[in-house]
């Protein structure tokens, strides 16, 4: 587990997208323990209540909200839920995605519109609503997640590729667009942490082995989902007010190694 850098959220109200799981999780509860009240959404009310638990018994202050960021009047609500629980909404995280293995022989179009729905429409509408609200509070900041995979090809996952770059766009165009409002949006872009979503890869009969992917990385070693969070918590923090529009890799090394590969 990596010590995450103490950055003090004391004070602040940050909404986590998707934290159920995964670096989602990790970022909520980091939150949390930075001294933020916490907005858990998701879509698994049991993960959910969990996570609220335990930042609840470190001494914390989360609240759950069920969101599905495919439903506009959903992820309103969820705005709506932050400001009427904890009085605005000052960081986001939007981290809600899916992912398919399928190249561009192999895609379909409902495995298309499934991947963008989740990972492109879903951030979209996320940062239209959390603009809003932060419009109103006078400024804030916004972290998307997006992969590697939407920087460079990866073999077998053309439809994830593609919705992930989709987010680098929407990242870009909205830090330009609401930068002088006081809103900064930037991005991280992970690989190889260790998430559940990662994981299936690495476990059962059909598991990947994990030396030869570790050989791809210019590091020794995969990451966690607490290395998302760390970068999520800078990227909202004090420490970054004069970063917007980035893209942040959290790979350890992968786009070192994997510049232009397929």
């Amino acid at each position: 587990m990596v010590a995450l850098m103490r950055i003090s959220y004391d004070g602040k109200v940050a909404i986590v997208v998707g934290a159920t799981s995964g670096i989602g999780r990790a970022t909520a509860i980091a939150f949390a323990e930075a001294g933020a009240k916490v907005v858990v959404a998701g879509r698994r009310e049991h993960e959910g209540a969990d996570a609220v638990r335990e930042i609840e018994a470190a001494g914390g202050e989360a609240t759950f909200v069920r969101t599905d960021v495919t439903s506009e009047e959903q992820v309103a609500a969820l705005m709506d839920a932050a400001v009427d629980t904890y009085g605005g909404l000052d960081c986001a995280f939007n981290n809600a995605g899916r992912e398919s293995n399928l190249g561009v022989a192999d895609a379909t179009v409902e495995e298309f519109e499934a991947e963008v729905d989740t990972n492109t429409r879903g951030v979209l509408l996320c940062l239209k609503h959390e603009i809003r609200v932060m419009r109103e509070r006078g400024g804030g900041a916004i972290v998307n997640n997006s992969s590697v995979s939407g920087l460079v090809p990866t073999a077998a996952q053309a439809l994830y590729g593609l919705s992930k770059a989709g987010v680098t766009h929407l990242t870009r165009s909205a830090a330009a667009e609401v930068g002088k409002q006081g809103i900064r949006v930037n991005e991280i872009a992970p690989a190889l942490l260790m998430s559940e979503m990662v994981k299936q890869y690495f476990e059962g009969p059909n598991a990947i082995p994990l030396d030869p992917v570790i050989a791809r990385l210019a590091l020794d070693h995969v990451g966690h989902p607490e290395d998302g969070a760390a970068a999520v918590l800078f990227l909202c923090s004090e420490q970054a007010n004069y970063i917007t529009g980035v893209v942040l890799p959290v790979d350890g090394g992968f786009l070192l190694h994997n510049a232009g590969s397929a």
